[in-house]
């Protein structure tokens, strides 16, 4: 048979005109039908003209194709089962062949009941050349809408609205995207690499960002989760083993929730299941922390060794982390506000004074940590000087500590607490001495 080779991937009802004329090099198509997919509510009609030529040289005359109203659950019957669902419509306009360039105008909209809507337009050509099929197309989103698609795919991690230009040229083993997006969590640009055949066996990507405010896109990071600064990644990721690549990440300024970045740095490459951070480097309102060294990400790959950093010279902004956000301090308080708020009604004695929300105090804290995310052991260290909390007051301690065969069902945790002039409550300690050893019981 010289149109089909074996069953069609549609199941359903279709009804209508449908005219052919001419052969598989030539052929002539009117076509008004209307489809029915047996386990859903939704009907496709499509409006189809044009002349089609499928033989040696594949190109399309004068296609004009409409489907309106568009069940998008249709293209799941021939693409996959978690294909786009819900309704909308797809418009396109197409002529000349691919040896010299099919030229593409389309139109895809997704309007879901109850869900924020979602338009692409795109406007291009396709050609076929000897040694590659090239792409230069031109496309605009407005919008897209992660929301709508968050509902379809539970697993998508994204919410909000996107809109803007895009543009895919190049070979399909080496497309270039670039894109300057608005988002709901600001502007975002960025240029994109990858063989569009495989997109997971070569990518690139490379991105400035300002004031980038992503817990508005990703809403299960901290609120807020702001950044400013760049991005740049390439790699493959044909499987967690065969994960391999570098990436580069500097952030100028950020928040994330009540931390507040000064600088940050990561650099690192994956090869073998291995990740190997050359140097990770970040400073906070609550200090510093320093990593380096190999990890493994993989449960075939060989183990590393990561040495991690940190030290704090105040830990007050830890405050939100235990005693959530408190807005008053009664010490804090001039008369004049006094005055203000006890006109306002408000209670002096219900604001907190600084002896019931003290948490201040300093901390260093060294780990060597050897394997990785499958199985891993380390030694480390933790100091800290002046720690209060709350009436509680530790002048010094440090607690030193190894771990073994985490997160395995041989863990093992030992360690040593020693302290310095310790007052808990009324009770008052010159020192004191106390040993762990956590493990898990079959």
């Amino acid at each position: 048979d010289p149109w089909f080779s074996g069953p069609l991937p549609l199941g359903g009802l279709a009804g209508g005109d449908l005219f052919l004329d001419g052969g598989p090099s030539n052929l002539t198509v009117d076509a008004d039908l209307t489809l029915l997919r047996p386990d859903s509510s939704g009907t496709t009609e499509a409006q189809i003209t044009g002349v089609f030529h499928l033989g040696d040289s594949l190109g399309v005359t004068d296609l004009m194709a409409t489907l309106a109203p568009l069940d998008w659950g249709t293209f799941g019957d021939m693409i996959s089962s978690q294909a786009l669902q819900g309704p909308g419509a797809l418009r396109m306009e197409a002529n000349g062949f691919l040896p010299s360039g099919i030229m593409i105008n389309a139109e895809a909209t997704h309007v879901p009941t109850g869900l924020p809507p979602s338009r692409v337009t795109g406007r291009g050509t396709v050609q076929r050349t000897p040694e590659a099929i090239l792409l230069n197309v031109n496309t605009e989103l407005s919008p897209l809408s992660f929301t709508s698609l968050g509902s379809l795919f539970p697993d998508l991690p994204l919410t909000g609205e996107i809109s803007g230009p895009l543009s895919l040229r190049g070979p399909l083993s080496d497309v270039t995207v670039d894109a300057e997006l608005l988002t709901s969590a600001g502007p975002l640009g960025f240029r994109a690499r990858f063989d569009a055949r495989n997109p997971a066996n070569r990518y690139s990507v490379e991105s400035d960002f300002q004031e980038f405010l992503l817990s508005s896109l990703v809403p299960k990071l901290p609120d807020p989760t702001r950044l400013t600064g760049r991005v740049v990644a390439s790699g493959r990721v044909l499987s967690l083993e065969s994960v391999a690549g570098d990436a580069s990440v500097f952030l100028r300024r950020g928040e994330v929730g009540s931390v507040q970045i000064d600088t940050a740095m990561v650099q690192g490459t994956v090869s073998g299941g291995l990740l190997r951070l050359d140097s990770l480097l970040a400073e906070t309102n609550l200090g510093w922390v320093r990593a380096g060294g190999g990890f493994g990400i993989s449960s075939d790959s060989r183990p590393g060794v990561l040495t991690v950093e940190v030290e704090s010279q105040s830990l007050e902004g830890l405050r939100p982390f235990f005693m959530g956000e408190i807005p008053l301090i009664r010490e804090d308080l001039t008369p004049f506000d006094q005055d203000l708020l006890a006109k306002e009604g408000v209670d002096l004695d219900t604001i907190p004074s600084l002896e019931e929300v003290a948490l201040d105090g300093r901390l260093q804290g060294r780990a060597v940590l050897e394997g990785g995310l499958d199985r891993f052991s380390g030694e480390g260290e933790i100091s800290v000087e002046d720690l209060r909390y709350r009436s509680d007051f530790l002048k010094g301690g440090r607690f030193t500590f190894s771990a073994f065969d985490f997160p395995g069902e041989d863990l093992r945790l030992d360690g040593v607490l020693e302290t310095d002039s310790l007052l808990i409550r009324e009770f008052s300690f010159v020192a004191g001495e106390a040993e762990l050893n956590l493990g898990r019981h079959q």
